[in-house]
């Protein structure tokens, strides 16, 4: 993570210390470029972690009513660790090493798309391996790991994003096991899960941000507020 992006973060955890003005342009920069960025480079708990305080800080109310319920949030967490430890041990006694990265949802992306979906969320806690093929064969291997993880461990639902991708070119398979969590297993190629920045419009963006300080600090919080909820909705 760069220096930029360090400062912004921590300028955000110490809002309490600026005036009206400097927090509507920490918030702007945070949702505007800080969050997509974070993403970018597969910095979830960062960026989730990121997420809840801003939702906190945007509209506390909605934010506490929502999280109080989730009273065994802490054991769940704990499941998500244990789970990751016996996945490592499954395919490293199958003689694979893979990159494990684990995060779980934010509470504004969980409560949001359990209300626009009338659906209980099956992958508020995720992991997501990547792994390493022959570019001829990586498709079939991935449904090996597919197989294993049957072999192992109680698989609810299986979706196919490599011989489907969506739209923004995503592409994986999808897992969902129930380990006394349901949990969603990302199965991702390598040459899938590289980094690719977004390319900012510079004017744009400063087109943009202008706007925020030709209205006062309650109509900007406003316009923040639904960047965010914008951003949301493209990574949830």
């Amino acid at each position: 993570m760069n220096n930029l992006l360090k400062s912004t973060i921590e300028d955000f955890n110490n809002l309490e210390n600026f005036d009206s003005f400097h927090t509507v342009d920490i918030l702007f920069r945070i949702t505007q470029f800080v969050l997509p960025l974070l993403k970018c480079q597969s910095n979830d708990n960062v960026a989730i972690d990121l997420e809840n305080k801003i939702f906190k800080y945007l509209d506390p109310i909605k934010f506490y009513n929502y999280v109080l319920p989730w009273t065994e949030y802490f054991r769940d967490c704990d499941l998500l660790m244990t789970f990751v430890n016996e996945l490592r041990t499954v395919f490293s006694n199958a003689g694979y090493r893979f990159q494990y990265l684990q995060r779980i949802k934010s509470v504004y992306s969980t409560m949001n798309n359990s209300i626009k979906k009338n659906i209980f969320i099956f992958d508020k806690f995720g992991v997501r391996i990547i792994f390493d093929s022959d570019p001829q064969n990586f498709y079939q291997f991935a449904w090996w790991i597919v197989a294993v993880l049957k072999d192992n461990f109680e698989v609810i639902l299986v979706k196919d994003f490599l011989a489907n991708p969506r739209r923004t070119g995503y592409s994986a398979l999808h897992v969902t096991v129930y380990y006394h969590i349901f949990i969603e297993i990302q199965i991702v190629y390598l040459n899938d899960a590289k980094i690719k920045l977004p390319h900012f419009c510079y004017k744009q963006q400063i087109s943009q941000h202008n706007l925020y300080f030709a209205e006062n600090a309650h109509s900007a919080y406003d316009r923040i507020f639904q960047d965010f909820k914008n951003y949301l909705e493209c990574h949830s």
